[in-house]
């Protein structure tokens, strides 16, 4: 569902929250357009590089927002480590006070991305994976 979402936030052309495949096409082909420096109806490594970044810069913003609890702009290290606080106690199975993979089979899967996502602390995504922006 958050997939959707953000699908629908990016690609939906006129704003009345469905997506036609001609709304993707059209956004693509503009994005592919604008980040083509040369014109040569190809994008090189350093001209996708631009394309990415302002595709994630889009996630990013949204990520801060959900860091950003009360709204302020500012993300303090409370709000930054709450969504991780108390994942250890919640998943550690066999009360050992450290997560193995063994909490994790014992835990059938949920929260895995907690478990398998990067260490810089950023919540983990809940639900179906990210989908693939270029």
């Amino acid at each position: 569902m958050h997939n959707m979402q953000m699908m629908t936030e990016r690609y939906d052309g006129n704003k009345d929250g469905k997506l036609s495949q001609e709304e993707i096409d059209t956004n693509r082909t503009s994005w592919h357009g604008e980040f083509d420096g040369d014109k040569n109806a190809t994008l090189s490594l350093q001209e996708f590089q631009g394309l990415w970044l302002k595709a994630r810069n889009e996630e990013m913003v949204r990520e801060f927002q959900r860091f950003d609890r009360d709204g302020n702009g500012q993300v303090t290290l409370d709000e930054y480590k709450q969504p991780l606080s108390g994942m250890v106690a919640r998943m550690d199975r066999n009360g050992d006070g450290v997560l193995t993979p063994d909490d994790r089979m014992k835990h059938r899967g949920r929260h895995r991305d907690m478990m398998d996502g990067p260490d810089d602390g950023a919540p983990a995504p809940q639900g179906e994976p990210p989908a693939q922006q270029q």
